[in-house]
């Protein structure tokens, strides 16, 4: 037994055909590694595909496919065809099926797959009986006696004439086993890849080389995101070829990614895998190469022999892909770079004129190119004039003499200035306390004009000195000597109301008298010009009523001009003879101020803005200080939080605006809604329906407030001088049942307080001189006029009982 043991054992270690008989029916041993390697190092090349397609069919069939590929390589020639067949590749017969004699085609199959079935199938037909499992694809199938050759050494002298064809095929096999099988490998030539790339583009491609060698299944691949994506060219699926990798940043933000492309073959333990590593940097889209100049166009003047005037031209660049560069079209105008130059991002060119040329006007251009960028070009224009006859410069008196007594009206002095050929404007200024200047109507910054000198009247008594000076280009500066005495006023009584402020009522429209009109119950503020009343109507017309006998006379023609706003009119003020009103405007929307020349003129826009300097609304109220060519338009807003005083400065025809905070004792000023305020030369007097008339100082902080026998809240009140004495009319508004007070005020000022700044006393209190009806609405409009030496008149308006 054990001798038949060891003889068993000993086969099984034989090659096949040493002793025992090999079925063609039965379980493959090769690989498809083996059988391709094997018969391509007999034929380099020999298509992988038969062999595998060959071990599947086996499979498919129970038949040994590997020996079945031995057998072809006998019939083939080792799939080289030679030796005078006349089978060739593209018919995929593989073992001569149909091939009676030398020389005939025999049997043509479409595919490799078909070619391999029907050698497998013929095969099946020798070895059993058994059903033909799927459907028949060998034409000679039924030429076979079933069965008749079990195994691959019975084919001989029935497959083939020789009787030793079946030993001939497993000797093939013995070769093919004893093959030494090489491992496959898969590579690649790069194992990562970097790309940048702009937002929503997809970059260039970059090759990588796969290179697959006794790979047992196709080579595949796939990216692991939709960020790179893949093509190849001369690819095989068992040796690779070139592969092409893209960056795709569709969708996404700027910023860094990973990803990776994986090539593999097989699975398990026969898996070949590589990564390809690929980093993406997504980048903003790069800007097209921008290249400006401004301003677009230079003029430059100079006289002859003097100094070369210059100019500056601002170059701005980016993204450029070469340097700026720049030139002058003629040598009149030079260009240079100033300090802070950048070839690609621009900075400052000067121009400078030759003032050494002839008497003229010249023309010409700077043009500037940048790298991709539209090249831009700056005209220049330029005129060199004969050198001018000398400055002159002269000012008359050079001495003043300013006296009053304190609380007097301001005495004034009135200084010629004449200039000429002067190389810059005229510049005045008066240093020292007490006086002020301010030009006259007709004043030139060339050619002088005259002065207003003033004396602060409401100073303390002394003796104040200043100096005025006038300069210009090239002159010597003149100094005017200034010297004002103010007398001290004494201690005069106050004058009573009985005698000296009685009023009489000229006039009076309201409901309360059964007086009123159709109009009279709908006027918001008003003021008072040589002798007529301008009221503004309905918040949208300026009214024209005689001061005398409040008759109706006209309205002031708005023509095209008066437009926008919350309210379309709001308060009208005369100023230096002419008429001037506002709109009420809400903050970013446009502020109008309109002037009329006279009542029979039509309206002109004066000027215009949205720059309300941070205001909620501006135009509820109005003030006008300062002189035709050095006007103030003043305005209050208390919004809750901050209440703003907005001036708009208007001097020979600009405009610019200031804003001045209120304060009182560190926190805002609360002087409520619709306030009014008066500049003044050292501060601003502020009322409104929240406060008492308050003066505060140029920076706004308050300093002191008036006082009297009710509570002064409203937003109107007028300045007048009577009786030697500086007076303001204050319209009071209280709620309660009381009468609405006007009380006589004593203007004072920071440096001569007067009584109405302390606390009422039985020496101090001002007296009331005249009486309001109540109403619980908006503050009285007041107006004053001289109506002669001796006599005034006053106007009031409340605006619900009238």
């Amino acid at each position: 037994m054990k001798k038949l043991l060891t003889l068993i054992a000993m086969a099984l270690l034989l090659p096949i055909g040493t002793y025992a008989a090999t079925y063609i029916k039965g379980k493959q041993v090769a690989t498809i590694d083996r059988m391709y390697q094997f018969v391509k190092s007999k034929n380099p090349g020999f298509d992988r595909e038969i062999a595998v397609q060959m071990y599947k069919m086996g499979e498919k069939y129970g038949i040994r496919g590997d020996i079945a590929l031995c057998q072809s390589c006998i019939e083939t020639g080792w799939f080289k065809y030679t030796g005078g067949t006349a089978v060739t590749p593209d018919d995929h017969n593989y073992c001569g099926l149909g091939v009676t004699q030398k020389g005939k085609k025999g049997c043509q199959f479409a595919t490799v797959a078909l070619g391999c079935e029907a050698q497998i199938q013929h095969l099946f037909a020798y070895a059993c009986t058994d059903a033909l499992p799927y459907p028949k694809v060998d034409p000679r199938f039924n030429y076979v006696r079933r069965g008749c050759a079990p195994t691959w050494e019975s084919l001989g002298g029935k497959w083939a004439s020789a009787t030793n064809y079946g030993t001939q095929i497993l000797a093939v096999y013995n070769q093919m086993m004893a093959f030494n099988v090489a491992n496959p490998t898969l590579k690649a030539s790069k194992t990562s890849l970097s790309f940048t790339v702009e937002k929503g583009k997809v970059s260039s491609a970059q090759s990588v080389t796969i290179t697959g060698a006794n790979l047992s299944s196709k080579i595949v691949y796939n990216a692991a995101s939709k960020m790179a994506s893949v093509t190849t060219s001369g690819w095989d699926d068992y040796t690779g070829g070139t592969m092409s990798i893209k960056a795709d940043a569709s969708g996404r933000a700027a910023g860094s990614y990973e990803t990776y492309v994986a090539v593999q073959s097989g699975s398990g333990s026969n898996l070949k895998r590589v990564e390809i590593k690929v980093y993406i940097t997504v980048t903003e889209p790069a800007a097209a190469p921008s290249l400006s100049a401004t301003p677009g166009s230079l003029t430059l003047s100079a006289t002859r022999g003097q100094s070369n005037p210059t100019a500056t031209i601002s170059v701005k660049a980016a993204s450029l892909t070469s340097d700026i560069s720049y030139n002058s079209s003629t040598s009149t105008f030079t260009v240079a770079p100033a300090s802070g130059w950048n070839a690609r991002t621009g900075g400052n060119l000067i121009v400078t004129m030759d003032a050494s040329k002839s008497a003229g006007n010249y023309s010409g251009y700077v043009a500037i190119s940048g790298g991709g960028a539209s090249r831009v070009q700056v005209n220049i224009s330029g005129t060199i004039t004969e050198p001018a006859a000398n400055p002159t410069l002269n000012v008359s008196p050079s001495t003043l003499t300013l006296s009053c007594t304190q609380g007097d009206a301001n005495p004034t002095a009135t200084v010629t200035v004449s200039a000429s050929n002067l190389t810059s404007g005229l510049i005045y200024d008066i240093n020292g306390n007490g006086f002020t200047v301010t030009p006259q109507s007709g004043w030139n910054g060339s050619t002088g004009g005259r002065l207003t000198v003033a004396l602060d009247a409401s100073k303390a008594a002394g003796t104040y000195n200043a100096t005025l000076t006038v300069k210009g280009g090239g002159v010597t500066t003149r100094n005017v000597t200034i010297t004002g005495t103010i007398k001290d006023k004494g201690t005069t009584p106050d004058p009573t109301p009985s005698t000296e402020l009685k009023l009489k009522e000229v006039w009076n429209l309201s409901t309360t008298a059964n007086t009123a009109t159709d109009w009279s119950d709908k006027l918001r503020n008003f003021d008072y010009c040589d002798g007529y009343l301008y009221a503004i109507y309905n918040n949208s017309e300026v009214i024209v009523l005689d001061a005398r006998t409040a008759m109706k006379v006209g309205t002031l023609d708005k023509g095209s001009v008066v437009t926008g706003g919350t309210l379309a009119l709001c308060d009208v003020r005369c100023f230096e003879g002419k008429i001037y009103a506002c709109n009420l405007a809400a903050s970013g929307k446009e502020l109008r101020i309109y002037v009329w020349d006279n009542k029979d003129s039509q309206a002109r826009l004066f000027y215009s803005t949205t720059d309300l300097q941070g205001a909620a609304r501006l135009g509820d109220c109005m003030e006008i200080v300062g002189n035709e060519n050095d006007m103030w338009f003043a305005f209050c807003n208390d919004d809750g939080t901050t209440t703003r005083i907005v001036e708009y400065h208007r001097t020979n025809g600009s405009w610019k605006a200031k804003c001045t905070n209120a304060t009182a004792n560190g926190a805002r000023l609360a002087s409520g809604i619709s306030s009014r305020v008066l500049p003044t030369g050292n501060g601003y007097w502020i009322d409104g329906q929240g406060i008492l008339p308050t003066f505060c100082n140029l920076s706004g902080v308050k300093q002191y407030a008036l006082t009297g026998e009710s509570v002064l809240q409203g937003n109107a009140w007028k300045e007048f001088v009577y009786g030697g004495r500086k007076y303001m009319f204050v319209a009071a508004v209280n709620t309660c049942s009381s009468p609405h007070i006007s009380t006589r005020a004593p203007l004072p000022s920071p440096t001569a307080p007067c009584a109405c700044t302390t606390s009422p006393t039985a020496t101090t209190k001002q007296k009331p001189w005249a009486t309001i009806p109540p109403t619980a609405s908006a503050p009285p409009a007041t107006s004053h006029s001289p109506e002669a030496s001796n006599t005034m008149s006053l106007h009031a308006r409340a605006s619900k009982p009238g």
